[in-house]
This record gives C-alpha cells, structure tokens and sequence, in this order.
C-alpha cells in the first residue's frame, strides 16, 4: 500500500511537474539563444549539418560562437513533430526538467533509503521558481541536470549491479556536450563518486571498463578543446580575461607610486582570487537565492529571487540537520556536491549570480530543504509549522505566475526580443522581393531565417558572413543574403534615405521607432509622403516600435 501511495504521489508532481511548464510556454518571444537552437535543430532534420555546413558535428558552429550539441540535436524530434515554432524549441527543456524531477526522486530514495524525502524534494524542485523559469525556455542546463543526476544515480546502483556504472558514464560521459560547467563540476563530482565509493567496496576493477567507456565517449570533445571550439566561450567570460580585472590592477598600480609594494598586493594573482572568491560567497548569498535572483531579467523573474520565500526556513532547518549527520555517506555526498555546483561559475566575470552556470546548485538546496521539512515534522507542532509553509509557498507560486504573464513579459520585453516575430511574419505575407532590414538591435538574420522558415540547404549554400560593411547602394551599408539585405541606414535625413530605398519596385524596409523614425513619430497615423506602412509592432506600452515598411 505504502508503494502505490508514493507511486501516486509522484505521479501527481510529475503531473504538476508538466502543467506549471507547458502552461501558456508561448508567453514569451524566443530570445536569441532560442532561435539558434531552433535553427540548428531545423538544418539538423533538414540536411544532417548545423546551418553553418558542418555535417553532424561535436560541437555546433553558430554565428557567434560554437555550442555543445547534445541539447540542439535533442530538439530535432520536437522540431519535426511540433515545427518550428515556441513549442518546438522550448518543450526539449520542459521534457528534459520533468525527467530531471524524476531522476532527482529516484537519487533520493536511493541515498536516504527514504521515500518521503525523496517526493519532497522532487516537488520542491518541480515548484521552484529557478527550475521553473529554466524548464520553461530553451536553457540546456535543463538537460546537463538531468545527466549529472541520471549519471549519479546510476553509479549508486552500480554498486550492487556493475551493468549501472556503464549507465553512468554514458550519462556523465554525454554531460560534456551539453553546457560548459560540467567540464568542471563533472571530474570533481566523478572522482569523489569513486573515492567514496572505494571506500566501501575497495574494488576498483569494476570501474575500469566503464572508465574506459567513458574517456572513449569524451575524446571527441578533446580535441575541440585543444582546437580551440570548446574552449572559445570560456576564454571570452572568465574572470582570467575580464579586462575589468585588468583595468581595475593599471588603476591601483598608477595611483600609487609603482613601487615593488604596489605590484606585491596589486596583482593577477591577488586581484583574480579575489574575484573568484567574491563570486564563490556570491552564490551562497540569501540576496541571490530569495531576494533579487540573478541580475539578467532573462534568467530570472526581478524581485522574486531563484526560491520562493517559503523555502528559506526550511533550508536553514535543513542544513542544522544535515551537518548533524556529516559523519554518513549521503550528507558527505550533498555538502559535496553543494561544494562544487559553484565553482565554474566562479571562474567567469560576474558568475556569482549567474543562475544559468549555477544551476546544478539545485538538487543540493532543494534536498536540504525537504530534509527541513522532515525536520519541521519532528517539532512538537510540527505539522502545524509546515501547513503554514505549505500556505505561504501557494501564495508564493500564485504571486510569481501572476508577476510572469501580467507584468514580466510586458516590463522585460526587450530581453525577449519582442515584436520580431510579428513583423518577420507580416514580411513573409507581404510581397516584398527585396527588403532591407534594420541590424542595429539584435542580428536580425537568424530570426529571419527562423520565422520565415528558409531552407537550411538553401542559407548553407548561399551565405558568405555576415560581418560586412558593404555599401549597398547610396543609402545602405551591410551584408547581403541574395535580396535581402542587413546593416543600416546611412544617412542623417533618415526618412529621405528610406524613401529614395522603396523608390525600387517590390522593395520593403524594416525599421525601428528612434532610429530611422525619429522621436515618437507615428508614422503610421502620421504619414510621410512616398513610404506606405505595410505593418507596425507596437511595444506591450503601446508605443510604435517596429515597423515594415514600402513605397507608395
């Protein structure tokens, strides 16, 4: 009876799991990552190559980056069933976060030997608002959770069947081609996996072959590491080449007077410990985790931090119990991996409040938290304490689903890249044969191979870069992709230049309000003679923003 209980517990998280995800997922635009991950995914099923030509790589080229494949190749079932579109995209994450809940379950029961700790930490997971904001957008973190704690999961069972260890380093394996913070946390959580484990067992016969299995599996990505491709993110964002850092060093130095004792504490070495100290305590900090949440308003909700308040209690109650039982495995096992979640993002500019690079801080919080629970139980008036929990976390996820369709995507509509969608599909029903497009925002060109679904064959075969400064005509400076054309316009008198442009036939102009249409000139209510617009994207304020433009 207790097992069909707690199968039927978990069936009804899974179940909220899903529909707190795929609840209005269209909401919000695709961002740019989306898009990309979209495209790729297309010329994937379309022709077996990422969009830049590559046939079926280890790691894809996108325009401004290359980017681990496993989530990308991960949509192209979605893609082909759902076509490309918000659903398309973003249900490889919900699909991927849901599987994440479940894996989280079984890892639990597995290493606490107890079911009720197991189902309060997955509806933890499935309720807080960092997974929720993760598994409801393209992010492969949301795939890379699952992996780690699949892989983990696997390796306990392993213990007592070897077939499971094969499991797990497949899993850790195909983690290094999701998001680049397993290349850290991975080794360290692997290797610690091992030791423990040796402890117990003192076999480590057992762990060869699959070890082998699993350096096999990661070879490939070596050599894109030493070629330079895996490693090309890193280099750009680590505090190592933040010229901040470097900045901040010149500074001290030139204010002082340059002796041996300036260089003594003013240093790389002093300044970049410093940093990673700062970013590593940063992660930890009750600001992050239940006031503001990460700075980037696309990574979390403004003002609801990455928990709900509810869960500050408990986690504080979770953790005096925890560090009470230090002395058994699975305590080691969480302070563990709590340990080492933060620590690649602690290596980049700014990662102390990244949530994307300290998203596998998740399970280690969450699991402390129903540990609080538990503990909350025990009190005297115990199931009182945690009724009013209960009450407050409703509250809570009512409040921050409230805050996200009424108001966030209408006050953070920038950082979804709002009104492209809109106005790419006006031009696709338009009859514009050639069109110039505004490319001083976000790069236009993905989206516009996105929304007007252009065939990957087609891009691969007629793209020559998309880092031109070519004058196209008297008026337009860019790149070109047959006859359409990305960049700027030229000249000072914007509109005069724009109407000498549509004065070609079949010719059409997308243009942003305070660029080529000056101050809050509508120009459709106020119109200019010689330009007609064909469609105008109003901001959620109401205020014109983009427009489609052609001559009369």
């Amino acid at each position: 009876m207790k097992r069909y209980l707690n199968s039927v517990f978990l069936a009804l998280i899974i179940f909220l799991s899903f529909f707190l995800r795929i609840y209005r997922l269209d909401n919000l635009e695709l961002f740019g990552d989306e898009i990309d991950v979209g495209y790729q995914a297309y010329s994937v099923l379309k022709t077996a190559r990422d969009y830049r030509g590559n046939f079926l790589p280890f790691y894809m080229e996108s325009f401004s980056e290359s980017r681990a494949p496993l989530f990308l190749y991960s949509a192209v079932p979605f893609i082909k069933i759902f076509g490309l579109n918000e659903w398309g995209v973003r249900l490889p994450a919900v699909f991927w976060g849901v599987l994440g809940i479940v894996f989280l379950y079984l890892l639990v029961k597995l290493l606490f030997k107890d079911s009720k700790t197991a189902l309060i930490s997955s509806l933890l997971l499935s309720v807080s608002y960092w997974h929720l904001h993760y598994s409801r957008a393209a992010f492969e973190v949301t795939l890379l959770l699952f992996l780690v704690l699949s892989g983990t999961y696997f390796f306990l069972k392993g213990e007592k069947r070897r077939v499971f260890y094969y499991f797990s380093a497949f899993c850790f394996a195909l983690s290094f081609y999701t998001y680049n913070t397993a290349n850290v946390f991975v080794p360290l959580w692997g290797l610690s996996l091992v030791i423990l484990s040796l402890k117990e067992t003192k076999k480590l016969k057992p762990l060869l072959l699959p070890g082998f299995v699993f350096f096999l599996a990661v070879l490939p990505l070596g050599f894109k590491v030493l070629n330079g491709q895996a490693s090309d993110r890193f280099s750009k964002i680590s505090i190592f080449s933040d010229p901040a850092s470097i900045n901040w060093i010149i500074k001290k130095r030139s204010s002082g007077d340059n002796s041996l004792k300036e260089r003594f504490f003013y240093n790389k070495l002093t300044r970049f410990s410093y940093k990673f100290g700062e970013n590593y305590l940063t992660s930890f900090s009750p600001q992050f985790l239940f006031i503001s949440g990460d700075p980037n308003p696309r990574h979390s909700v403004p003002g609801f931090g990455m928990f709900p308040w509810a869960f500050l209690p408990l986690l504080l109650l979770g953790i005096y119990f925890s560090l009470k039982k230090f002395d058994q495995k699975e305590h080691k096992f969480l302070w563990l991996w709590l340990a080492f979640s933060p620590l690649a993002s602690a290596l980049t500019a700014e990662g102390g409040n990244q949530a994307t690079r300290l998203f596998l801080m998740l399970p280690a919080f969450v699991v402390l938290m129903a540990l609080g629970v538990k503990q909350a139980l025990s009190l005297k008036f115990g199931k009182v304490l945690v009724l009013g929990f209960a009450m407050l976390l409703i509250f809570n996820i009512f409040s921050y689903f409230h805050e996200l369709f009424s108001h966030y995507s209408k006050d953070q509509f920038k950082y979804w890249h709002y009104g492209y969608k809109e106005i790419t599909l006006a031009l696709k029903e338009s009859d514009c044969r050639r069109v110039y497009i505004n490319n001083n925002h976000e790069p236009f060109l993905p989206r516009y191979l996105f929304w007007m679904k252009k065939d990957p064959a087609w891009f691969q075969k007629k793209f020559e870069g998309d880092q031109g400064n070519q004058d196209i005509g008297e008026n337009f400076s860019g790149f070109k992709l047959e006859e359409s054309f990305f960049g700027r316009v030229k000249e000072d008198d914007k509109l005069l230049a724009i109407k000498q442009i549509l004065e070609e036939k079949d010719t059409c102009l997308i243009a942003f309000q305070k660029d080529e249409i000056p101050g809050d000139w509508n120009l459709k209510e106020s119109k200019h003679e010689g330009i007609n617009v064909l469609k105008l994207v109003k901001n959620p304020l109401g205020e014109p923003y983009i427009y489609l433009l052609k001559g009369d």
